[in-house]
């Protein structure tokens, strides 16, 4: 990192891990069935041990980090085809229409997230959904292209850094590649904060255990399909470049 402590994910992921650590202790006050697993975490939240429940609450506020960022790696693997050239042309051709939707949408959104102030479990399930569609969307999107658009991405940003270049334009290609990992990570971080609001708000309105366990299972299932999607690129490696 060449002495630049502000790249270490440790120093980037702190704040996520905080804002975990303060979301553990909301849904210890406010979250219906945290008086089911209460009594599992006395032992380790007790006032009389303060430096074995900061340690409990850290531990704790990490794990909760870590799992609301599920959804920011299913979108990180599938970026690829943010770009891909059949939503490329979609977008150019319809470019007014698909704004005047994406306003449209923003204003229903806001209108229905006011109508649903009141019932805030139906709130919190569109909240969930809205992280959760778009996630399906893009890996059924990946099935049906059979990974086609990522393995080309990755192979062409593979060749692209790997390329030989005079000094001055690998350079340049350094600093910029620096540039956009510092603009995409610090984007995640901040990401990662919302979504961490997002679950905690839901779970905080759900009742019963059983609901957590399904929510939390639907949260971080398609976050799964991303060692699929890693397998299926160490196969096109090795299928590629094979051993001689």
């Amino acid at each position: 990192m060449n002495g630049r402590w502000w790249e270490y994910y440790t120093v980037r992921y702190l704040v996520g891990s905080i804002v975990g650590a303060v979301a553990i202790l909301y849904l210890g006050k406010y979250s219906p069935f945290c008086k089911h697993v209460q009594p599992l975490l006395d032992p380790f939240l007790q006032e009389s041990n303060y430096f074995l429940s900061a340690i409990a609450l850290a531990a704790l506020g990490f794990a909760f980090c870590y799992i609301a960022s599920s959804p920011v790696l299913v979108f990180h693997t599938c970026r690829a085809y943010f770009r891909c050239p059949k939503l490329c042309r979609c977008w150019k051709r319809f470019s007014i229409t698909c704004w005047i939707v994406v306003v449209a949408i923003i204003i229903m959104a806001g209108s229905i997230i006011g109508c649903c102030s009141k019932h805030l479990s139906l709130l919190a399930m569109i909240l969930l959904l809205s992280i959760f569609i778009p996630q399906i969307a893009l890996l059924i999107f990946a099935c049906i292209d059979r990974f086609k658009t990522i393995k080309t991405f990755y192979e062409n940003l593979a060749e692209k850094r790997a390329k030989p270049t005079n000094t001055r334009k690998k350079s340049f290609q350094t600093e910029y590649a620096t540039s956009y990992r510092h603009l995409r990570e610090h984007g995640n971080a901040m990401g990662i904060i919302v979504l961490e609001v997002i679950l905690a708000f839901a779970l905080a309105n759900l009742s019963s255990v059983s609901c957590v366990v399904v929510v939390l299972v639907l949260w971080i299932l398609p976050g799964v399909f991303a060692w699929i999607i890693g397998t299926a690129l160490e196969f096109n490696f090795v299928d590629r470049f094979p051993f001689r």
